[in-house]
């Protein structure tokens, strides 16, 4: 049996480069990591790709002029004023020579941004189409990038609530960005109709094999094809669908039901089960989340948490 290599979070590879970075209590769906590349030249292997999305910005005004080569691939592109944009689960074997000075990487929950892309009815296929794209670094695209290092820079002083919005709006437009560079790609209807099952469903009792069932595939392609499509697999979709749901709950009815009424509703067996995922994902409790919507620490947090509608257009590129 031949073991896969394993994804990697970001904030593993390289740590004594890393001068700033985001909590996971400020955002589980969007992290922000701010290095300083002391060297012009470099590289990085990753066998297992990355856990995550991930998007690289250069904050400088006149950046190095900046080599990067994919060995898998053999590409090369100078890395000037453009975004890079990655695929979850992707090799990254990358080298890189005039790459000094600050770095940026925007870290991606899957889920998170396939929720956005669906929200917005565009093409999921675009988002991991391509092991790596090339995004040019327009407006808003380069103000979002900015305001995000900025806040993660002083420490996330504005609280999670104007970090989510940020989050959001990058994610919006970045999205759009890559579904109008890829309009022409196809669509996959049987994860079309298992996104519009999770989205329905996910208070309910739902198993992996009726979801699959609802795809018309087996469950065992049924987890392949959906985790290639999108960066992560079906039960971890879920799980977010149900997080999302319950971090709005707390944020609009905190004040008035309890945590277990909102387990339950929001498709978890029980209060321990909820809390078991949320500490996991936000790296704190659901009863600490709610302590800080109740002061006010992360101001008008059920606009950003607010529940998105049960259907939407879904387009995907998938092969198999």
């Amino acid at each position: 049996m031949v073991l896969k290599p394993r994804p990697v979070d970001l904030t593993e590879v390289e740590p004594h480069n890393i001068r700033h970075a985001s909590h996971r209590g400020t955002s589980a769906d969007l992290r922000v990591i701010v290095r300083e590349h002391e060297a012009s030249a470099g590289g990085v292997d990753l066998p297992g790709g990355t856990s995550h999305f991930w998007l690289a910005f250069r904050p400088a005004e006149a950046p190095e002029r900046m080599l990067v080569s994919f060995k898998d691939t053999h590409e090369r592109c100078f890395a000037d004023r453009s975004l890079h944009f990655f695929a979850p689960r992707q090799r990254h074997a990358v080298e890189w020579r005039g790459g000094k000075g600050p770095v940026v990487q925007f870290l991606l929950a899957p889920a998170f941004l396939l929720e956005v892309t669906v929200s917005l009815g565009l093409n999921a296929g675009a988002l991991a189409c391509r092991p790596w794209q090339k995004v040019a670094l327009e407006e808003p695209l380069e103000t979002l990038c900015r305001l995000l290092m900025r806040e993660v820079v002083a420490g996330c002083p504005h609280g999670s609530g104007y970090f989510e919005g940020l989050g959001r709006a990058l994610a919006c437009t970045l999205v759009k960005r890559l579904a109008a560079i890829h309009a022409n790609a196809g669509g996959d209807p049987r994860l079309e109709r298992a996104i519009r099952f999770f989205d329905q469903r996910f208070a309910e009792r739902v198993t992996m094999k009726a979801a699959a069932r609802v795809a018309g595939l087996s469950p065992d392609h049924f987890v392949e094809v959906f985790r290639s499509a999108v960066g992560c697999t079906p039960h971890q979709y879920l799980v977010q669908c149900r997080l999302r749901h319950a971090r709005w709950l707390i944020a609009s009815e905190g004040h008035r039901r309890s945590l277990a009424e909102i387990a339950l509703a929001a498709g978890f067996a029980d209060q321990a089960h909820l809390t078991r995922h949320f500490q996991r994902v936000f790296g704190q409790t659901p009863g600490h989340w709610r302590q800080q919507t109740a002061k006010g620490v992360t101001e008008n947090a059920s606009r950003f948490c607010s529940k998105r509608a049960s259907t939407f257009p879904v387009l995907f590129k998938t092969h198999g």
